[in-house]
């Protein structure tokens, strides 16, 4: 064989050799492929469940924080009720202690718990007088 011959014949034998090595290549990274996209899809599944847990597990903890809420809620209403009867019930009381002996065998007037409204009197001390302007002026 000549030259040439021998030549094509080691190129035909390498070209084999790196096409049987490019075709196991090609096997071993679609093995690989697989195996990562198992892994994926596993890793995917178990972040859905972890996520739906979370869920369920924040859905019942805001359930419980709102009913705690609404629940804490009713009881500051209780208890301002009872302190606003409270102060009323102490108004009437010091008015009728203001009162002194003066007002002794008399049935004291209906005292209301809301707020009293002021008397406001003139310049000569007669009520019924207009309200102040308490409004600042801009001086134009």
């Amino acid at each position: 064989m000549g030259h040439l011959t021998g030549d094509m014949s080691r190129l035909r034998g390498e070209i084999g050799s790196m096409r049987r090595a490019r075709h196991a290549f090609e096997k071993k990274i679609q093995r690989d492929v697989a195996t990562i996209q198992t892994g994926v899809l596993a890793m995917r599944d178990g972040f859905r469940a972890a996520l739906d847990e979370g869920n369920r597990t924040a859905r019942g903890q805001r359930i419980s924080f709102v009913s705690n809420l609404r629940r804490s809620v009713d009881d500051l209403k209780r208890n301002v009720v009872a302190m606003r009867t409270g102060f009323a019930a102490d108004i009437v009381g010091g008015r009728q202690a203001w009162r002194g002996s003066s007002f002794a065998g008399r049935q004291p007037a209906e005292e209301s718990p809301g707020r009293m409204e002021p008397v406001f009197r003139g310049k000569d001390g007669k009520a019924g007088a207009a309200k102040p302007d308490h409004k600042k002026h801009s001086g134009k």
